[in-house]
């Protein structure tokens, strides 16, 4: 009976492996009507809202707050960082295709080398060329890119 139950252990855990986590949702909270929000002003009005006070120094203060602000810097930077990784997490869905030249030339100081190289006595250059390319492609079994690529836009 033991030597069944060895045998049938590869195959139980390749068809685990096969299985998909499940989905997740962020769990949702349900809120009150009285906390519902009413209407909303338009957003230029929010965006704008010292202007009410006709306050030349006020609207000054808050212009040079606004360029001066480093955590606004800071937080527009970490938004631009978020929505690079997205880029790049989801880059890896695609096929990779990478192209290479390389060229060297040489001149000979004295003599003509080891016997390897193409020169002669009369013309000491060496000239060597070459081309590469290179193709890949990640087929996505198991969905670890999938979920990479969804990990890239949930951070």
């Amino acid at each position: 009976m033991k030597p069944v139950l060895l045998r049938c252990l590869p195959l139980c855990l390749l068809l685990t492996a096969c299985a998909n986590p499940p989905a997740q949702t962020p769990p949702m909270a349900d809120v009150p009507a009285q906390w519902q929000a009413g209407p909303q002003p338009p957003r230029e009005r929010l965006d704008a809202w010292w202007q009410d006070f006709a306050d030349p120094q006020l609207a000054s203060l808050l212009e040079r707050a606004r360029r001066n602000n480093p955590d606004l810097g800071a937080a527009l930077a970490r938004v631009e960082q978020a929505r690079a990784q997205a880029r790049v997490a989801a880059g890896n869905r695609w096929p990779t295709l990478q192209a290479g030249f390389e060229g060297n030339h040489e001149r000979l100081l004295h003599g003509p080398g080891y016997s390897g190289i193409d020169t002669s006595r009369d013309d000491r250059r060496l000239e060597v060329f070459g081309l590469s390319l290179a193709a890949s492609y990640e087929v996505d079994f198991w969905g670890g890119v999938a979920a990479r690529a969804h990990s890239g836009v949930a951070t």
